[in-house]
């Protein structure tokens, strides 16, 4: 018997326990890699999808700079909607809003009807009038949207666009 006890101590091996809290330790790894490689994964093809948005709303953006629409007021009432012939699955869709300057007396704080200052103020504000008349008929604002079908993931830029059509005017004062 006493051999026996012996020849345990002298055990080179690992106890049943040791190699338990081994493989539990080993398992707690492999699951934490795991996951942590599959939001690796989902989280680029997210941003994947993010640039092909980008790319194609700048890319949809350079041609409504290079070839504008007739600006019209009835841009305005609807958006243009169209799909994207060469990427299947995308979808764009541009909204058109005049440039509108404030009033000029609630720029000045002011209210409406106040009676004007003198002369020089006459003038700022007759000034004032060209400059917003001219400005609402040459400057546009468009906002492009890019939707994947698929996912309703959106993506969207806006620019200012000038109406090269339009000739300014002056009244005389």
């Amino acid at each position: 018997m006493n051999h026996f006890i012996r020849s345990m101590k002298k055990s080179n091996g690992f106890s049943l326990i040791e190699v338990m809290i081994g493989l539990a330790i080993f398992a707690i790894f492999i699951v934490t890699f795991m996951a942590a490689q599959g939001y690796n994964i989902q989280d680029s093809a997210s941003f994947r999808t993010e640039l092909k948005l980008k790319e194609l709303a700048l890319n949809r953006l350079n041609e409504l700079v290079i070839d504008p629409p007739q600006f019209t007021l009835s841009l305005t009432l609807k958006p243009d909607k169209g799909k994207f012939e060469e990427d299947e699955g995308y979808e764009w869709e541009i909204e058109y809003k005049e440039f509108k300057v404030p009033d000029y007396n609630k720029l000045q704080g002011k209210e409406e009807q106040e009676e004007q200052a003198g002369p020089q103020d006459a003038l700022q504000k007759k000034i004032f009038e060209n400059i917003q008349k001219n400005l609402q008929k040459m400057i546009w604002q468009a906002r492009i949207t890019v939707i994947n079908t698929n996912t309703d993931q959106k993506y969207s830029v806006s620019t200012w666009l000038v109406n090269n059509e339009y000739e300014a005017t002056i009244e005389a004062f």
